[in-house]
């Protein structure tokens, strides 16, 4: 049902429907992609490889470094990259049938960003050291490790399921005395763990990462902000969404208009893109078909 208050005119309805257009065309191309020539394959000649052997040349206090990290990072962001899709199908519908413009946009896109800031942080071009490379696939392991464990003690698992999570989480530990030297491990005053100055960031730490594939033409992480507590929720939010902005009364992201809803489809659509580009470009793939889409962007008719 359409929310009365979601003000849909004519030349609203042109931005909205070309927005949504435009997020098929991108999840028919990543489909198409991962299913003609070799997909999502590796490349001979790709970064991913080259980090490979530059890992196993590497050495800790208990010996030779394996591979491990670099397929790590290949798969956590060729996965991150299609979990991402989900939450761009969403959008398009929610923007093809006009059903959840008011509210129903913010956890996709919130979801959106957190997924390209993780493989930002993952991925990172300007990482010039293959033990910090290797220290963030690490950190992003054991991370996850321990978040399934305890998402799985809350949903009551049972005791061998837990036994077995938990020396996964053991192992992983250990890996860091393996892998670094004393020299490269430290603690925070909270007791996280920092690995060659490296820390598991939270999905708002990770932003900051974003900064390498190029400033979208408003503040990401205040729209990620905004967008928290739209999905949390606060109050804030709903008033600002349903309320229009005035000289008196600013809005601080949203609008009850095509605004609100082109930034938000903007900042989805280039995120996913530019994700796509990074894990393309670390399996050494062709990297055109979301660059060409990245660029149709700002083709778009704008509100």
């Amino acid at each position: 049902m359409k929310s009365p208050t979601m003000h849909v005119d004519a030349e609203d309805k042109v931005v909205i429907d070309a927005l949504a257009d435009h997020m098929g065309k991108i999840l028919d191309a990543l489909q198409t992609f991962g299913h003609e020539g070799s997909g999502w394959a590796i490349a001979e000649s790709s970064p991913l490889n080259e980090h490979r052997q530059l890992m196993t040349r590497q050495f800790g206090p208990q010996g030779d470094w394996t591979d491990h990290a670099a397929g790590y990072l290949g798969d956590a962001s060729l996965l991150f990259l299609l979990a991402q899709t989900d939450h761009l199908a969403v959008l398009k519908q929610i923007f093809t049938s006009y059903t959840g413009l008011m509210f129903g946009c913010g956890p996709p896109a919130r979801s959106l960003l957190e997924l390209n800031a993780y493989v930002f942080w993952m991925l990172h071009p300007d990482i010039d050291s293959i033990r910090t490379r290797a220290s963030r696939a690490l950190l992003a392991e054991l991370s996850d490790a321990s978040r399934e464990r305890t998402a799985a003690k809350d949903l009551d698992a049972p005791p061998h399921m837990l036994t077995a999570l938990g020396e996964r989480v053991r192992v992983l530990k250990a890996q860091v005395e393996v892998k670094l030297y004393e020299s490269e491990i430290d603690r925070d005053k909270s007791g996280r763990l920092i690995l060659r100055g490296e820390k598991h960031p939270g999905p708002s730490e990770a932003l900051q990462h974003l900064s390498v594939a190029g400033e979208e033409p408003w503040n990401t992480r205040g729209a990620y902000s905004f967008l928290s507590n739209a999905t949390h929720p606060t109050l804030h939010v709903i008033t600002d969404t349903i309320q229009p902005a005035t000289n008196e009364r600013p809005s601080q992201f949203g609008h009850p208009d095509a605004v609100y809803h082109y930034r938000l489809a903007r900042m989805s659509m280039a995120g996913i893109l530019k994700t796509w580009q990074l894990t393309a470009a670390y399996r050494g793939l062709d990297q055109g078909p979301s660059q060409s889409l990245l660029r149709a962007i700002d083709d778009l008719p704008t509100p």
